[in-house]
């Protein structure tokens, strides 16, 4: 279990949203295995950690009631606040769907709280697809946090999370560097 964060923020808003809302569903995909030191996921709250355009960032994402309170810290976080809705998925609107087939329509009404948010990270959600295209899941996920723990840097503020590595040290990496993390130069 996260504990709450003491430290002042460098940014901070509070959502409201409409409806039932599921926030460790809705961000779960965000997760690469349980040992993912990117994120940390439970059923209200979610602390993750991530790069943005005006640099790196540390938010924590809770809710209290009908809101959500979005907390960040680091150079990104007035970017990361600004853009929280959209990775939300606030502005999706699950109301109009109204499936036909029984199961899509149990489907809907188990999960009604899932909304479809978008990062604009790319290189975060493409290097873990990649891996996971190329071995299995298990060991994708090992090599995926390998990768974050070794060439990766600590994110800021006081959540202890550490952020992927920056595309461009990714790309002037050696295929060699991967050898050690379980990645032979083939798949490297």
């Amino acid at each position: 279990m996260t504990q709450p964060t003491s430290q002042q923020p460098d940014a901070e808003a509070s959502l409201p949203f409409d409806g039932p809302y599921d926030l460790g569903r809705t961000l779960g995909p965000l997760r690469h295995g349980l040992g993912d030191p990117t994120v940390r996921i439970e059923a209200d709250r979610v602390q993750r950690a991530t790069r943005t355009p005006e640099g790196p960032v540390s938010e924590e994402l809770v809710v209290l009631g009908p809101m959500i309170r979005v907390r960040a810290w680091g150079p990104g976080a007035t970017w990361a606040v600004a853009h929280a809705p959209d990775l939300l998925g606030l502005s999706d609107r699950p109301a109009p769907l109204r499936p036909s087939h029984p199961l899509l329509d149990d489907l809907a009404r188990r999960y009604a709280g899932v909304r479809f948010g978008r990062t604009e990270a790319v290189i975060e959600a493409l290097v873990p697809a990649v891996l996971e295209q190329k071995i299995t899941g298990d060991e994708a996920r090992r090599v995926y946090r390998a990768l974050i723990l070794t060439h990766g840097d600590d994110a800021p503020g006081p959540l202890r999370l550490r952020l992927p590595p920056a595309s461009d040290r990714l790309a002037a990496l050696p295929y060699y560097a991967f050898h050690p993390l379980g990645l032979e130069r083939r798949r490297a």
